[in-house]
């Protein structure tokens, strides 16, 4: 039987680590250039995560308890400040400024790796926007733990010359790395380059989480409990006030920082007092830069796909090559924040997975993962749905699958040819098709119409056809499967048949 045609196929090559990410004492992080935004704190009664101004103005919580994003930890803006970098229970979640996610959960692959951080090196930004993230997975040609760049759905890796042993790690607008080592036993700061791992120290009388100037020529790094300015070439210090974890505000004249009893203040960087940022405790915080170049509302990325398009929203699939790495990505036109859907890794040798249909409804999304090319040419096809809003996942139960038993010929071929999903509640509903050979060259072609609602998975209907195996495929006898609100529609051999979801 022919395969069932798709609309994207892409191979994925093993070995994407993933990212995660258990903070330690580690530093506020570098802000990049730009206006200065809101402060991002992770407070000192772990509720939570606040957004506020400088001032002290416009306080809200995101990420209390019950939400998606709950425990986040240790957040880190994007250079553009579009989203921020948290952990969360361990798994890495980029977030945008109101909260919700673009990925509540970037995904563990699915190859067997470990995909855990090493606790010691947090995450962080390049200057370009790609996330920055270590794992214990070795890199390419190494016996070590390794340290990656990436897109934030995790596309385009390119491994660091970095090693996970430096802690407090914080990114410059230039790309160098700074980070934390002890030297006779005392912490020190040094000054990494990632294209070769040459580190050069800049510190010799003992400090820690070091924060870069918008400019990459400065940091303020904490030494014997004081906040000191140095020049990135090195130097004496400077000290500015008492305090510990300071991160740049984006225009380079002030900084934020935790004084005593967690309390947090701003103090501009030429001196003088402090001034609370109101009654915050605080154990991180982060300055959002304002580039004044906001991203495009539900714009493709890069040397991407678009799978589907309506006035609402946006699925494009995004492929890396030599890699092979994919994710999809849905966006909604009413609040242009992109989601990330799936990213997927080859779990067979020869596999291509690959998306399939794509339907788009309302808020909702249903599309095809296809999985082809395993051992003795079996396949597998199930349906995934979203909730565009949130990016979360929407069980459903349709799949065609072949576990194939006698080598050599391809005994069973599957595939789902049609989906559909509601614009009510993300109800689904897909043709299947099942092709298996009886006693060679004589095979079995069965089509089932299933879907799935909020009550379960439903089996609506089932015809079987018998063929030839090295003939011409039969005419299909279940089609023009259609799914209007809860009202699912089909033709059996030419007869208009109806059920109701839910």
């Amino acid at each position: 039987m022919d395969r069932v045609s798709r609309s994207v196929r892409a191979v994925w090559v093993a070995g994407l680590l993933l990212l995660l990410l258990v903070v330690g004492a580690g530093p506020a992080r570098a802000a990049f250039p730009g206006a200065n935004g809101l402060l991002v704190v992770q407070p000192a009664d772990g509720r939570g995560l606040l957004l506020v101004g400088e001032d002290g103005a416009n306080l809200q919580q995101i990420c209390s308890a019950g939400t998606r994003c709950a425990g986040a930890r240790d957040p880190v803006w994007s250079p553009d400040g579009s989203v921020f970098a948290v952990s969360v229970r361990h798994r890495t979640s980029v977030l945008y400024a109101d909260g919700s996610c673009f990925a509540c959960s970037l995904p563990e692959p699915s190859d067997g790796l470990s995909g855990n951080s090493v606790p010691t090196f947090d995450p962080g930004f390049l200057p370009d926007g790609r996330l920055v993230v270590s794992t214990k997975d070795n890199s390419p040609g190494s016996h070590e733990p390794g340290v990656a760049a990436m897109k934030t759905d995790g596309v385009g890796v390119r491994w660091l010359n970095v090693s996970v042993s430096w802690q407090q790690p914080a990114w410059s607008a230039r790309g160098q790395l700074a980070a934390v080592r002890l030297v006779k036993r005392k912490s020190e700061v040094f000054v990494i380059d990632p294209r070769t791992g040459k580190a050069r120290q800049l510190t010799r009388g003992g400090a820690s989480s070091p924060s870069w100037s918008p400019d990459g020529r400065r940091l303020a790094v904490v030494e014997g409990g004081w906040i000191a300015l140095v020049s990135s070439r090195g130097g004496r210090l400077r000290r500015l006030t008492r305090g510990a974890a300071p991160v740049w505000a984006p225009n380079g004249q002030e900084l934020a920082f935790l004084g005593a009893h967690h309390r947090l203040f701003v103090i501009a960087v030429r001196g003088g007092t402090p001034r609370a940022v109101g009654q915050i405790r605080a154990v991180r915080v982060d300055w959002q830069p304002v580039t004044g170049k906001p991203p495009t509302p539900c714009q493709a990325p890069a040397r991407s796909s678009v799978l589907a398009a309506t006035p609402n929203a946006t699925i494009t699939i995004d492929v890396n090559q030599p890699q092979g790495l994919l994710s999809v990505l849905g966006c909604l036109a009413s609040d242009g924040h992109d989601r990330l859907l799936e990213n997927m890794s080859s779990t067979y040798d020869g596999g291509s997975p690959g998306i399939g249909s794509v339907a788009v409804a309302g808020d909702y999304v249903a599309l095809v993962n296809e999985d082809r090319g395993g051992h003795y040419g079996g396949s597998f096809n199930a349906v995934a749905a979203f909730d565009l809003r949130t990016g979360t996942s929407i069980p459903s139960g349709e799949l065609a699958n072949c576990e194939p038993d006698v080598p050599g010929i391809t005994p069973c071929d599957s595939g789902i040819d049609q989906v559909a999903v509601s614009d009510i509640d993300g109800a689904t509903a897909a043709h299947t098709i099942v092709v298996t050979s009886d006693a060679y060259p004589n095979c079995t072609l069965t089509e089932q119409i299933v879907a799935t609602d909020s009550t379960g998975t439903h089996f609506l209907d089932s015809i079987t056809t018998k063929a030839r195996c090295d003939g011409p495929r039969p005419v299909l006898q279940l089609s023009q499967l259609s799914l209007s609100g809860h009202t699912l529609t089909w033709s059996h051999a030419g007869t208009l048949n109806s059920a109701q979801l839910n």
